[in-house]
């Protein structure tokens, strides 16, 4: 039996917590683990498969949004996987030995819909790549497809002043976090002679906490705008825009930065429902071809879920619940 993607597809759609090429395997009559292998260390599987599967699907809005964030798909037991390598995890919030993935997200809030439209794989010892660098071919190639979008959010480790001042240039705009220890020009202490300050150190009163107020970040040119955002009593978000236009209030920032998580809500359901972190082979091309394959499960996924009014995981688990519902019946091993 020959795999393709559409077959490897479905066993990822299908599968629910093995999802090796052996177990796939064991599972399909007259399939050997050898046709998995070649499927997978076959012709490589771009990322253009990603947006010729999701780009007749995508609802446009003139308010469109443009996500991008990484995630790190966990190999703490894999050490002899290629593509693994130490880096920063959100999740543990410590360094582990992982597959990093850059994804790109396209957001609608008339209709609050999302869908993935690009990813790449973070290898700088491969590439020489660094992550906004794949931010920035990301964004170049959603531009050359005439995707319709007015903003993008980012995460803190792309909030540098180059990618702002790039997406500025090219005439869209942006919403970011920026780390606490960011300087910003203090014209409030001292009107006389200003001083850069760290921003967590800038004096706060009622009326910026909520209108925001004009910033002048360090080595950076643009007319800018900072809120200081209490997310709960142990975590306070320093949110820098160059819209000056929709992002009037602390109110306004909220929101938008409230749209970034939908980036996170699709890097927990990849990983639950497609396992894209479970590959357990070794080969650089492999780890590709299973994690591009997984995106695509992803999507058929949440495609379906919508069709049917369901969230990806109710989905998910129906055959699952039917099965149960079988077995409750005529039991495989009986409680006696």
């Amino acid at each position: 039996m020959k795999i393709t993607t559409q077959n490897y597809g479905q066993f990822l759609i299908n599968g629910v917590n093995n999802y090796t090429a052996t177990y796939f395997s064991q599972i399909v009559e007259g399939l050997e683990h050898d046709s998995v292998w070649r499927y997978l260390n076959g012709p490589k599987l771009g990322s253009k498969v990603i947006w010729e599967r999701v780009s007749k699907d995508i609802i446009y809005s003139k308010r469109g949004y443009i996500l991008f964030d990484d995630s790190v798909q966990d190999k703490s037991f894999s050490k002899k996987i290629e593509l693994a390598r130490w880096q920063y995890s959100g999740t543990t919030h410590d360094t582990v030995m992982g597959i990093g993935i850059v994804n790109c997200v396209y957001y609608n809030p008339d209709l609050d819909r999302y869908w993935v439209i690009d990813s790449r794989i973070y290898q700088p010892d491969q590439d020489g790549k660094k992550k906004y660098e794949h931010l920035q071919e990301m964004m170049l190639k959603a531009i050359e497809r005439g995707v319709v979008f007015r903003t993008v959010l980012m995460d803190t480790w792309y909030a540098i002043t180059s990618i702002m001042q790039w997406i500025n240039s090219l005439g869209y705009k942006f919403v970011c976090p920026i780390r606490s220890n960011r300087q910003i020009l203090d014209r409030w202490s001292d009107p006389d002679n200003p001083k850069y300050r760290s921003v967590k150190d800038l004096p706060w009163d009622n009326s910026k906490l909520e209108q925001g107020s004009e910033a002048k970040l360090k080595a950076c040119s643009l007319k800018l705008k900072l809120f200081r955002l209490m997310v709960h009593s142990n975590r306070t978000d320093y949110i820098i825009t160059n819209d000056n236009v929709a992002i009037c209030t602390s109110e306004d920032a909220t929101k938008a930065c409230a749209f970034r998580w939908k980036i996170e809500q699709y890097h927990r359901e990849v990983k639950q429902v497609t396992g894209i972190g479970k590959c357990q082979a070794r080969t650089a091309k492999a780890q590709r071809k299973h994690i591009m394959t997984s995106i695509l499960a992803w999507i058929v996924l949440h495609a379906q879920a919508f069709t049917k009014n369901m969230n990806i995981y109710e989905l998910k688990k129906e055959p699952l619940k039917i099965f149960q519902m079988a077995i409750w019946r005529n039991p495989h091993t009986v409680f006696s």
